[in-house]
């Protein structure tokens, strides 16, 4: 399953038999996630392998111009940016 949460649920969902490689995860966010973005959606990705090709942020940024963020963190998450804070931590 591979799932894109945001503060109100999930926002895309996909099921898959077996593990998740780079077309898989491309096929998600093709099929699925970029279809459910807004402007100014900010997606943050973690450091799995089907994360770091990069016409992965090719697809997000053309579905509206999106921020890509990177972290070490697992986890797939959208948010809008105007619910993120950003500072010093």
């Amino acid at each position: 399953m591979i799932g894109a949460p945001d503060v109100h649920g999930m926002r895309a969902l996909m099921t898959v038999e077996g593990g998740t490689d780079v077309d898989v995860f491309e096929a998600f966010l093709e099929q699925v996630l970029v279809r459910k973005l807004r402007p100014g959606d900010i997606v943050v990705l973690d450091n799995v392998g089907a994360h770091k090709p990069n016409h992965t942020r090719s697809l997000i940024e053309a579905a509206g111009g999106l921020n890509s963020l990177r972290t070490r963190s697992t986890g797939f998450v959208v948010r809008s940016a105007s619910q993120c804070s950003f500072g010093n931590s």
